[in-house]
């Protein structure tokens, strides 16, 4: 599995579920390469607390980040990805355990 060295944690506060640690945030701003930005998405994926928030950077198009394009792409098949207009941004909120 690859991961990247990039992956930010932005909250100090941290949550334990199990063997885990459960983050707030996260931003995704490493690799480009097609494989990390799916890595570093799936393991992000499932640290986010419930009601926390990814965020990845340079969503520009095939011809800037062809990688987080694909990458991004594919995953807004089963997740609720929002492009923050005006900007490279795209976030994911995951749903509160309600």
């Amino acid at each position: 599995m690859h991961r990247s060295t990039n992956v930010v944690i932005a909250e100090k506060e941290q949550l334990r579920r199990g063997h885990q640690t459960i983050n707030p945030y996260f931003e995704l701003d490493g690799s480009h390469a097609y494989s990390y930005v799916v890595s570093d998405s799936e393991r992000a994926i499932e640290l986010v607390a419930p009601g926390g928030l990814v965020l990845w950077h340079d969503y520009a198009g095939p011809r800037h980040a062809p990688g987080v394009y694909r990458a991004l792409n594919e995953l807004s098949a089963r997740l609720p990805l929002v492009r923050l207009e005006g900007t490279t941004l795209v976030a994911y909120r995951r749903p509160s355990d309600r």
